[in-house]
């Protein structure tokens, strides 16, 4: 393959990623302050929402700036805290709609995204977290993650998958045969996705039309109108007019991590790196709000 080509490919990849920015990817956590309010049964009003601001963008800024302290540490914790998150998400997306998986099918799909495409392409996916930790750390050795595409890690993590995969689909068995074909449809499809393209692109297609959108379709279940429509699905226009404002702010975070990190990076790359390390800061507050709709439909 020629490098040109290798190269067209790479961006194309990132280019998809990226596009989470605005497609549904950064919007599916912009609303985080109708959830915190409806899960109080508070009235949303301009102090208490200057207050949650405060709190969820301060939570942000201290992992954001532990980044900048121990950025190797802080790439593996991502991974981790993706896992946890995406995990939760595809257990909250199921008993939104009536069912009740066990807790192995939310480890089981939450390793998913975090672990298949590893298999496959363990050179780009060291490079896409390399890249991330040199955007604030640029003396960190080009081979720094070289070990994990040891041969015998590899296969350690396929054995891992395969036995969560086992443990989870014995677990299908109390849910209905409908669910059950569902579930067992629903994994085929996603481990196509995540090991035919390389990581970028299918953990971004993954991030947006499969994460994202459940996620939003939740968010219609829990609020209801404006955010669903009639027909008990989501109510689009609705859910960008509100999703908008705090959407720029996440891009202005990202845009702003790409300009003024110390980067050993630059280009395409920088600006994923960076979009890492804005999700990082993002997503621990953003976890926090989502176990709060989870508890609300455990208890249901």
């Amino acid at each position: 393959m020629s490098a040109w080509w290798v190269d067209v490919a790479a961006l194309a990849s990132a280019l998809v990623f990226l596009l989470s920015l605005v497609l549904l990817g950064m919007p599916h956590g912009a609303l985080d302050h109708y959830v915190y309010f409806r899960s109080r049964g508070k009235r949303m009003s301009a102090g208490p929402l200057l207050g949650f601001m405060i709190v969820y963008l301060l939570v942000a800024g201290v992992m954001v700036a532990l980044w900048w302290v121990a950025p190797l540490v802080c790439a593996f914790l991502l991974l981790g805290l993706t896992w946890y998150h995406w995990g939760e998400g595809e257990i909250l997306s199921e008993r939104a709609r009536g069912h009740s998986p066990g807790l192995a099918f939310g480890v089981w799909r939450g390793a998913l995204p975090m672990l298949a495409p590893y298999l496959l392409y363990p050179g780009t996916y060291a490079g896409v977290l390399l890249g991330a930790v040199r955007v604030v750390d640029p003396g960190v050795p080009a081979d720094a993650l070289n070990w994990l595409q040891s041969p015998g890690l590899r296969a350690g993590t396929a054995v891992l998958l395969l036995t969560l995969g086992a443990i989870a689909w014995s677990g299908y068995r109390p849910a209905g045969r409908e669910t059950r074909r569902r579930w067992a449809g629903e994994d085929l499809a996603l481990l196509t996705l995540l090991v035919a393209l390389p990581p970028l692109a299918g953990i971004g297609l993954y991030f947006i039309f499969w994460h994202a959108r459940r996620h939003i379709h939740v968010l219609a279940t829990y609020l209801g109108p404006p955010l669903q429509s009639p027909g008990g699905g989501i109510a689009w226009g609705s859910f960008y007019w509100r999703a908008a404002p705090f959407t720029l702010g996440g891009v202005a975070v990202v845009a702003g991590i790409a300009l003024f990190g110390w980067s050993g990076e630059d280009g395409v790359t920088r600006l994923v790196g960076a979009y890492l390390i804005a999700l990082w800061g993002l997503t621990w507050p953003h976890a926090v709000v989502c176990h709060e709709i989870y508890r609300v439909f455990r208890k249901s």
